[in-house]
């Protein structure tokens, strides 16, 4: 479903990890995505495929052509700056891309190891060196076989370029290493106090010099641009200011991301002219003495403005230099004095959450470091908030009704569709800050009224604008917050750790509950019991994936079954199902129901992707996902259902004897019409009555099939209640 298009600048799709180029076809150019597999060209970045979307890992760190036979090309799995996928270790291909085999560096992504930069030996074609989180491993095969040469935790490395030199430089948090044997053997040469992590770079034009970019450990802001002028013997310090990794136009704040972003190139015909990434790109003209901010991650008058965070710098020939950045690919022909993006066509954003709207065919998603995105009814997409975008909500009955939020519970409204938005975060008590995705919740029971979890749980009755305190239990940020469908007063609030906590009367007194397990990643509760509930787990423990419990948290049941040993990150309940249930896990989704006796595949289509969340929208009859690497994906139910629920019911023309219902019809029009009605319940205390609006629309021959679908409308008759008062109805 995308998105796979931006204007580039602010705007962004996802992180590109590497890139790399064919070595007689300047056309061809390959990508490397954080979680989104390989990508490639055909004609210069104007359009892009992939044919990666089943390997085992879809990250992908470094990508090596081989110079003399293009058609072997060798990609190291796993993402190297952001662990937020692991490695299988170095895969090569023999077809120029088309299929991928691995090679003797085999890994489990289980093992959590990273492999961060691959290179060949100028000298030798046949040998291949990786700088990954276990140490240097080294290849004279072809990849055939590798041996462990440096243990380390290595970021970078790099090869002088002059034949038959057999000079190899390496880094390791703040220690430089260099090899002077065709990297059989590594000596340290420089430690840099105070650092977090180097990038290295060897110029062209002149192989005495290496450059060392420095990130601070204490902040990982910018600590120094170092020289060596003798092959890598000695350093010098070239600059310890301004801050090159900062955020400012200026260099004039502090911190940065070196450790998440950080990258440096050498110009091929000129040693003294060198390019450094992190937030921004800058460049020096005298060997890294003095800077001038070459690309802004927004709009600052002169200078071109290009999505943040640089994470690949790639010279394809002597004067064109392309970038890979958190938001896509870009490439300059004149030293950077304009950039151009060329990264439209690739589908490899990295949502963290999405919201459906159930009335208007609306998808609202949370892309890391891309903002939210808006996808239409007609399936275009928009930009709606910018940062880093988290959890996404669309009010059930009103699809002009939507929220979006930043990291740590900065959260947003709009009440016109996405065309205009106001902070509401700012109204809850005390400016609380939330986790990184901090949990929001739509009461199912009064569209009106939303839940956001910081340490504590906070409740609006007004879409926002005023905020109450209903839970003060834990002393660390919540991570997991669900209302249950069926009573709104029952309210479970988590951590990631497995700590759960319930409310049996809407957050009056909270009950610390048992526990599924740590690394608990989500909840899901029966629509029609609210003691009725399941948990997924984020781990590598084998059969220890998803918990039942039936008495609301007291005891829990392993239902996990066969699902794979890798980590479950959603689960999702198909109202009017039997117990249908889909689970999103770090490669595949996975259904069950009472009808079977383990958990089936549910993946036709869909890439070897982690899902990070599911949404069912009722009236298209579909799934979503939310994908960390190939974004928004959509699939039909594995049971479709049948009997669909009215929408955006709703009340008008209320008075002490009579009312007037409103609603709107499904996308799938029942064959044999509709039946509806209207009963009470009194059971509740007071003077409260609950209507239940009825609609039937199932094929009156077979009585079978008259099933039964309601909308629970919450009516309060006391007299302060105004006459043509507007309700609106929970799908219950």
């Amino acid at each position: 479903m995308g998105p796979s298009s931006t204007a580039g600048g602010y705007a962004g799709t996802g992180r590109i990890n590497s890139l790399a180029f064919h070595p007689t076809n300047t056309n061809i150019i390959y990508a490397g995505t954080a979680g989104g597999g390989l990508w490639q060209s055909n004609d210069g970045g104007s359009t892009w495929f992939t044919n990666t979307d089943q390997l085992a890992t879809l990250g992908v760190s470094s990508i090596i052509v081989h110079p003399t036979s293009p058609e072997r090309i060798y990609i190291a799995t796993g993402d190297g700056d952001g662990s937020d996928n692991y490695s299988i270790g170095v895969l090569v291909s023999v077809d120029g891309g088309l299929t991928f085999s691995p090679t003797g560096l085999t890994w489990n992504t289980s093992d959590t190891d990273l492999i961060r930069k691959l290179i060949f030996d100028p000298s030798n074609q046949d040998a291949i060196m990786a700088a990954t989180s276990i140490g240097i491993y080294r290849s004279i095969d072809k990849g055939g076989t590798w041996t462990l040469v440096q243990a380390g935790d290595f970021d970078d490395i790099e090869a002088n370029p002059t034949l038959n030199s057999n000079i190899f430089y390496a880094s390791a948090q703040g220690n430089i290493y260099k090899s002077s044997n065709g990297g059989a053997s590594w000596t340290l040469k420089q430690t840099i106090a105070g650092t977090n992590r180097i990038a290295l770079g060897v110029s062209p034009n002149n192989a005495a010099y290496v450059y060392a970019l420095c990130s601070k450990s204490s902040n990982s802001g910018y600590n120094g641009l170092y020289r060596s002028t003798d092959s890598g013997e000695s350093y010098i310090s070239s600059s310890l200011t301004p801050n090159l990794l900062g955020w400012s136009a200026t260099g004039s704040d502090s911190g940065g991301q070196g450790g998440y972003d950080l990258v440096l190139a050498v110009d091929p015909l000129n040693a003294e002219v060198v390019y450094v990434g992190g937030v921004n790109t800058w460049k020096s003209t005298n060997g890294g003495v003095n800077w001038t901010i070459n690309t802004m991650w927004y709009g600052v008058s002169g200078i071109p403005e290009v999505h943040a965070d640089k994470h690949a710098l790639e010279w394809q020939n002597n004067t064109t230099l392309w970038q890979g950045n958190d938001g896509g690919v870009y490439k300059t022909t004149n030293g950077g004095a304009t950039w151009q993006h060329r990264g439209s066509g690739i589908v490899n954003s990295q949502m963290y959450k999405l919201g459906i709207s159930q009335t208007d065919g609306k998808v609202m998603t949370g892309l890391q470091d891309n903002g939210s995105k808006l996808k239409s009814a007609g399936g275009s997409w928009s930009d709606v908030i910018g940062g880093d975008g988290m959890e996404c909500a669309i009010q059930l009955n009103d699809g002009q009704v939507l929220y979006g939020s930043v990291y740590n519970g900065d959260f947003n409204r709009s009440t016109n569709g996405g065309t205009s938005w106001q902070n509401i975060s700012d109204n809850v008590p005390g400016s609380p800050s939330g986790a990184w995705i901090t949990p929001f919740e739509i009461d199912p029971g009064m569209p009106t009224t939303i839940y956001a979890g910081y340490q504590q749980v906070y409740k609006s009755k007004d879409k926002g604008n005023t905020w109450t305190s209903i839970g003060n239990f834990s002393t660390n940020n919540l991570n997991i917050l669900k209302v249950a469908p069926s009573n709104n007063q029952v309210i479970y609030a988590a951590r990631s750790n497995g700590n759960i906590w319930r409310t049996t009367n809407g957050g009056t007194a909270w009950t610390q509950m048992a526990s599924p397990g740590n690394n608990l990643a989500f909840i899901a509760i029966h629509p029609n019991n609210a003691n009725t509930l399941w948990a997924v787990r984020q781990n590598y423990s084998s059969g220890a994936k998803v918990y039942k419990s039936v008495n609301g948290g007291s005891t829990w049941v392993n239902v996990s079954g066969t699902l794979p040993n890798i980590p479950a990150n959603c689960i999702e309940y198909q109202n009017g199902s039997d117990d249908g249930l889909y689970v999103g896990m770090d490669v595949g989704i996975y259904y069950r129901d009472n009808t079977l006796s383990d958990w089936v595949l549910f993946n036709a289509g869909l890439p070897n992707v982690e899902v990070t969340e599911l949404e069912i929208d009722y009236d298209e009859n579909k799934i979503y996902a939310a994908t960390y690497g190939r974004g928004l994906w959509a699939s039909d139910l594995y049971n479709p259902i049948t009997c669909f629920k009215p929408k955006s019911v709703s009340v008008v023309n209320l008075w002490n004897v009579s009312m007037t219902l409103q609603w709107q019809s499904p996308t799938s029009a029942p064959s044999q019409g509709y039946e509806w009605g209207v009963n009470t319940d009194q059971s509740g205390t007071g003077n409260d009555t609950d209507y239940y609006f009825y609609k039937r629309q199932c094929n009156r021959a077979t009585a079978a099939n008259r099933l039964l679908s309601f909308c629970k409308i919450d009516l309060c008759w006391q007299s302060t209640v105004a006459m043509g008062q507007v309700w609106t109805c929970n799908h219950a």
